[in-house]
């Protein structure tokens, strides 16, 4: 479920990881942004671009991606190296996304995500998950043509007709499949990966109730994240679905994705969306206030400072309840979003 062993396990089709063969493959302008700064002004592409890591296998999520309006705007040399990055002449249109079942290089089954028309700089703010998507016929001919002999999953990246990512395995390590509860479809999928086998069955039998998954943005700097019994606690309340977790995407220098889930209603949803949102942002701002009320009792020395100091540490610390995986998450994600 992860693109770093997916590229290993699948060494004959792990081409797929390369951004730039992707985005070369279907006649895209493109190239490594080291070799752009080369260029002279007459050979540069017109703008805006927009720039990514090239190795889909090495990074996640939306770090180190930026659109680019002018040549001002493009990261430092010394960036554009580290983290071997690469641009594509920038592609509008609605973003969409398909899972492809393959056995030996032929579609088995896929699972469509219609994305919502708003993002978040370049991030969802919702998607569609229904057995009734279809994606896009250049995109299935792109997988055909290029997948032959490929056993297992891809999950294909795009927006309107063009493929902007590929990678060797489910989306959301397999949350989407999962999230259907059906276990004619996920015993097949599962039968796939396992013996490269899909048992043919009618159609309905694969039938599942479409759902929603929906992400929680803030412009807010994040310096807190709630324990997990809170966040248990607050999506029992919202949702039903049982899918929803920490998650960190930058989208850009001000604003970061935190977290996902999933509901069955859109507009009920939304409304869960924008609460989480707004609980989110006002306890970073209360954690700052909270610190900022430490800092006045230090500074004018006032009677109880110590208790009040240590209340504040008590409350702060609330967060280390966490998987320390989910701090880690936010760290990397807090970096690329200062070196975008």
């Amino acid at each position: 479920v992860y693109d770093s062993a997916c590229f290993e396990s699948y060494p004959d089709h792990n081409f797929v990881y390369d951004k730039l063969w992707v985005a070369s493959s279907q006649g895209i302008e493109a190239g490594t942004l080291v070799d752009l700064y080369g260029l002279p002004e007459s050979e540069q592409p017109s703008f805006p671009i927009f720039v990514k890591p090239r190795w889909g296998h090495k990074t996640s999520g939306s770090k180190h991606c930026l659109k680019v309006s002018n040549r001002n705007e493009l990261p430092s040399l010394n960036d554009a190296a580290k983290n071997d990055l690469m641009w594509s002449g920038f592609i509008a249109g609605r973003e969409g996304m398909t899972d492809f079942v393959l056995v030996d290089g032929r579609t088995v089954y896929q699972m469509t995500h219609v994305y919502s028309p708003e993002q978040h700089s370049f991030a969802d703010v919702w998607k569609l998950t229904s057995p009734s998507n279809r994606p896009p016929a250049p995109v299935e001919a792109w997988v055909a043509q290029n997948m032959t002999g490929f056993t297992g999953i891809v999950n294909v990246q795009y927006r309107d007709e063009t493929i902007i990512e590929v990678g060797l395995r489910p989306a959301r390590t397999g949350a989407y499949f999962a999230a259907t509860d059906n276990k004619a479809l996920l015993r097949n999928i599962s039968s796939v990966l396992a013996t490269g086998e899909w048992e043919f069955v009618d159609d309905r039998a694969l039938h599942y109730k479409p759902f929603y998954s929906f992400k929680c943005h803030t412009t807010a700097p994040i310096v807190y994240v709630w324990p997990q019994w809170i966040l248990d606690g607050l999506m029992m309340t919202l949702t039903e679905r049982p899918f929803y977790e920490y998650y960190p995407e930058p989208t850009g220098r001000k604003g970061m994705v935190f977290f996902q889930f999933m509901h069955d209603d859109l507009d009920e949803g939304r409304a869960a969306c924008r609460l989480i949102e707004e609980a989110f942002y006002y306890t970073q701002q209360g954690i700052l206030v909270l610190w900022g009320v430490v800092c006045i009792f230090l500074v004018f020395n006032l009677p109880g400072k110590w208790v009040v100091a240590a209340c504040a540490l008590l409350v702060y610390a609330t967060q280390l309840l966490n998987p320390l995986s989910t701090h880690l998450r936010f760290h990397r994600a807090r970096v690329a979003q200062a070196n975008t």
